[in-house]
């Protein structure tokens, strides 16, 4: 089955724990099938994840889930902390779980988290493609 959305799983440094912020610890891509997968696999890589220090990640290291197309390379949505859903145009609009990925739009102008591009980095996709073969 084709998978066609990427979502990006980040990890930076958090201020409140004396950690620089714009020290990335963790930053990969893994393809998705829907947005209910994508909030999944963030809400796996959160709960995994140790930061430097050795202590679980919070809310102020979580620099991903910015979700994208895998085709286009469209930022398309984003998956906050709490494995919620939401559209970052003009407002945060929370997008349902069972939204099909061909429903949804490039946002145009979005409120990017550190560190995180506009569009799927081409050496990420390459990367992705060449897992699929």
């Amino acid at each position: 089955m084709k998978k066609p959305l990427v979502v990006r799983l980040a990890a930076c440094g958090n201020p409140d724990f004396g950690e620089s912020p714009t020290r990335m610890f963790k930053d990969c891509y893994e393809k998705v099938s829907t947005i209910a997968e994508a909030s999944q696999v963030c809400r796996k890589f959160i709960k995994e994840t140790i930061r430097p220090s050795g202590h679980s990640l919070g809310s102020g290291n979580w620099s991903g889930g910015q979700v994208y197309l895998a085709e286009s390379g469209a930022y398309v949505a984003c998956i906050a902390y709490n494995g919620r859903a939401f559209s970052e145009s003009v407002s945060f609009t929370e997008i349902p779980m069972d939204t099909p990925s061909t429903a949804l739009e490039p946002i145009a102008n979005p409120r990017l988290s550190r560190g995180a591009p506009r569009q799927l980095p081409v050496a990420a996709r390459r990367l992705l493609n060449a897992r699929d073969r």
